[in-house]
């Protein structure tokens, strides 16, 4: 997709000529205590597959994942008959994404219910935050994903209230910090491994956004990385090519992510291990071209970030100018 179609960045692009395509709205939000002894974590997904194809899998779909406070639970539902719009307009001129009677997001709201395995979810929510008008990625990254494929953060910082409903008995959500995005393509990469933060301790308003996309096939997420960070010191891209320049491994329930520069360093730990669990949930993924691949999802984890300037006056030496810790999310998907 080009640019242009973008006029919101929660526009629906799918049209219904398109034979291979995917898009994905969702929201990530954690609900933690003031004494932050009980965390929750909650993932719910909007998807569109290849409308209209009979495969398995295709048409449209909810996922809803929550894990914390006693509950790991990661279910989806497929709707192959119901009717896919736009939920405040006909089809590919509106904002956001409604299912049939099943659910519907939209910039500020969303609802939805999923049942498998026994299980049932509903959610009815609404959040307030500052939408943002810009893509939000390094331009470097869009130039590698478009225009087969693009991805925008419309919230990157919001507060979520409402009520999640998990096998009858009610969650009050009340201003709980999380984001919302939107991601859509012909194709997909083979896989990835990303963390989204904005709920710093040292800066509320603070934003982190990493991704580490795979270019080759593989299991091995072996590409560039990039990150976003927007904080009170304002905004700052970064990107690595070199494979010395980055450092990234990834463990059940950790994440580190490594970038050093010229003149800069940063190190990124998205850690959800607590409770003796490693409190993320798997879903499994499908391509346009029907390949699988495991996505395993941390919804909320501690995150710890460190950034370094380099200092000509220590005879090339590092000052550390920022050092913040909070909580995000973080995942990776590795194709099967």
């Amino acid at each position: 997709m080009t640019k242009h179609v973008m006029k919101n960045p929660n526009h629906l692009v799918f049209k219904d000529d398109f034979s291979r395509f995917y898009e994905v709205f969702y929201v990530i939000f954690a609900d933690i205590s003031a004494d932050k002894k009980r965390k929750t974590g909650y993932w719910l997904r909007y998807t569109l597959l290849n409308p209209g194809d009979p495969h398995p899998g295709c048409g449209s779909a909810l996922w809803a994942g929550i894990s914390g406070n006693g509950i790991e639970l990661a279910i989806s539902q497929d709707f192959q008959e119901q009717e896919i719009e736009a939920a405040t307009g006909g089809l590919g001129r509106g904002l956001g994404l409604k299912i049939g009677d099943q659910g519907s997001i939209r910039p500020g709201a969303a609802n939805g219910k999923v049942e498998s395995g026994g299980h049932v979810i509903e959610w009815d929510l609404e959040w307030t935050g500052a939408q943002a008008r810009d893509t939000g990625m390094h331009p470097l990254l869009a130039s590698l994903l478009e225009p087969g494929m693009g991805m925008r953060i419309p919230y990157p910082r919001a507060e979520f209230s409402g009520i999640v409903t998990v096998d009858g008995v009610r969650h009050i959500i009340d201003r709980a910090v999380g984001h919302q995005a939107h991601h859509w393509g012909k194709r997909k990469v083979p896989g990835w491994a990303w963390g989204h933060a904005c709920m710093f301790d040292e800066d509320k308003k603070a934003v982190l956004e990493i991704l580490h996309p795979a270019m080759l096939p593989g299991r091995a997420i072996t590409g560039p990385l990039f990150i976003n960070l927007k904080s009170a010191g304002g905004e700052q891209r970064f990107a690595g090519f070199a494979r010395e320049g980055i450092t990234c491994s990834y463990e059940p329930g950790r994440w580190i992510f490594g970038l050093s520069t010229l003149g800069r360093k940063l190190k990124v730990e998205f850690n959800s291990n607590r409770d003796d669990k490693n409190n993320v949930l798997e879903f499994l993924y499908l391509s346009p071209s029907y390949k699988r691949a495991l996505c395993s999802n941390a919804p909320v984890a501690r995150v710890y970030l460190e950034v370094w300037e380099r200092s000509y006056k220590k005879l090339l030496g590092w000052n550390r100018v920022m050092d913040m810790e909070g909580w995000g999310t973080a995942e990776i998907t590795r194709p099967l």
